[in-house]
């Protein structure tokens, strides 16, 4: 599937996650004028390294929903 393709279809959408940024000494309200090229690279790097942590506890919330739903469907 493409980007394209989810544009152009009607999707449904299951659930939200939000993902937010943690407060620390990298943080750009701490830089305000700082535009280095060192600064920036933390910062994404930071954002990836974050978000991968809250990812982690995302997916293991979609496994045990998955896992406690399928369990309570009576066999076919």
């Amino acid at each position: 599937m493409r980007i394209e393709d989810l544009l152009m279809a009607n999707v449904d959408v299951d659930f939200v996650v939000r993902l937010e940024r943690k407060n620390d000494s990298h943080t750009i309200s701490n830089k305000t004028f700082d535009f280095s090229k060192n600064t920036i690279h933390q910062l994404i790097q930071d954002g990836y390294q974050e978000t991968r942590e809250q990812m982690k506890g995302v997916v293991e919330k979609i496994k045990r929903e998955v896992s406690i739903s399928s369990s309570s469907v009576p066999p076919r």
